[in-house]
């Protein structure tokens, strides 16, 4: 009997469907542009922006440390995260991973004063956000080019104002 002969076209076409059959959907990598706010105080539960690119949603989490507790929310980009009172104050690595690999760590401060965001608008000095209490921390973000921000603050004659900026 002579062996069967099969035409090059079908054998190609045979190859491409097993490995079409085969493969495996990747996602990619999770990349994380920011995170938002940049953290939160101690005893406090924040809901945190994740920018960048993390599918499939949502991603596991891995923290350098306990005390911080993420939970999936049901927007995809966003966290509710759980901070302990007895977190350990400041910065927590993070990162987010899928089974393609894991994104380069961030992080997350924990910080033990009083949190605030940021109020638009409030670039010039004119429309300043007035902060009524210290010692407080606010969390802002520059939303666009020329972007700035402007805070207007309370002083005694004599009393100093001690400002540090974590970007």
């Amino acid at each position: 009997r002579a062996p069967s002969r099969v035409r090059p076209g079908w054998a190609i076409a045979l190859v491409f469907l097993l490995e079409l059959a085969t493969a495996r959907v990747e996602a990619g990598v999770p990349s994380i542009d920011y995170l938002f706010p940049a953290g939160g105080q101690r005893g406090s539960t924040i809901s945190l922006s994740v920018g960048g690119k993390v599918e499939p949603w949502p991603p596991s989490v891995w923290i350098d440390q306990p005390g911080l507790v993420f939970r999936t929310n049901d927007t995809k980009g966003k966290f509710t995260v759980e901070i302990s009172t007895n977190a350990s104050v400041g910065p927590c690595l993070v990162r987010f991973y899928n089974p393609d690999g894991a994104s380069a760590p961030r992080f997350i401060i924990v910080g033990q004063i009083e949190e605030q965001f940021e109020k638009e608008p409030n670039d010039p000095p004119d429309t300043a956000q007035s902060i009524e209490k210290l010692p407080v921390t606010i969390n802002g973000r520059f939303d666009k080019a020329d972007d700035s921000d402007s805070f207007a603050v309370r002083l005694q004659e004599g009393q100093w104002l001690v400002a540090s900026v974590d970007a």
